[in-house]
């Protein structure tokens, strides 16, 4: 993934996040196969798709759709929030930019007092 677009990601989705490249890889590996299914916010996934206008390139769309990102990543509903982790990644489906974002809490837990 281009660093810019990274950085997008990362002021947008991602914010107060630890980047984590495993979640980049397995979010790459499942977004490739350009699914229609867009479910939003669901427990550790965030899926949008945005449309590609003329030969716009992926990365070009998604800096076009940043702050639809940012709105995405503070819906009230957003159960990504706690999240200490995340990784995103993004392909081109036909007429439409598919990104999806996987997070993870921590599962250690704080020591007692």
């Amino acid at each position: 993934m281009a660093t810019a677009t990274r950085n997008i990601l990362l002021q947008s989705v991602a914010k107060g996040n630890t980047w984590d490249c495993t979640l980049e890889s397995k979010a790459a590996a499942v977004i490739k196969q350009c699914l229609t299914d867009n479910g939003g916010v669901t427990d550790g996934t965030l899926k949008v798709s945005f449309p590609v206008t003329g030969t716009a390139t992926p990365e070009a769309t998604i800096q076009q759709f940043q702050a639809a990102l940012q709105l995405a990543s503070s819906n009230s509903n957003n159960k990504a929030v706690g999240a200490e982790s995340m990784g995103c990644s993004y392909a081109k489906c036909e007429q439409r930019v598919d990104v999806l974002c996987l997070y993870s809490r921590s599962t250690t837990l704080p020591p007692l007092p």
